[in-house]
């Protein structure tokens, strides 16, 4: 699980890394946002969080803007966001292997149990089939034990 994020953060800084250069190529001479390296991976960032400004690059360069921003979003959207839920869909696996696992081995009752279940004696009564056992009620509300 380690490793895949580990490489996933190299292919995503390769990718931002590349768009980033990208932009400063199309729109450093025309655009301040982009005039220099480090101005424009903040830009290249913003753009990733959502808060880049198309109009601006389309006011910049008509014909450079798309052919930058469409990549960009079906890139950075489409393929890093399917890259990171099957990062979590194979961690979700691994753990559900696991509990199978442990089901066989002799760590069964901690797999069955569920994450809030506190093990008190009646639950355990009632788990394996028998009566439970609980402490018989005096009939009156309220009463202190």
């Amino acid at each position: 699980m380690a490793s895949d994020l580990v490489q996933f953060a190299f292919v995503l800084a390769a990718l931002v890394l590349a768009f980033m250069l990208m932009a400063h190529a199309m729109f450093g001479t025309t655009l301040q946002e982009f005039s220099n390296i480090s101005d424009a991976a903040v830009h290249t960032i913003e753009f990733l969080m959502g808060n880049g400004d198309y109009f601006a690059l389309s006011e910049a360069d008509p014909l450079a803007a798309p052919l930058f921003y469409f990549p960009f979003v079906f890139v950075m959207i489409f393929v890093v966001l399917n890259i990171t839920i099957a990062i979590i869909m194979d961690g979700y696996e691994r753990m559900r292997d696991n509990r199978e696992k442990m089901k066989t081995s002799h760590l069964r009752e901690i797999a069955e149990k569920a994450f809030f279940t506190q093990a008190s004696p009646e639950f355990r009564a009632e788990r394996r089939g028998g009566a439970p056992t609980r402490a018989p009620c005096s009939g009156r509300r309220g009463a202190v034990r």
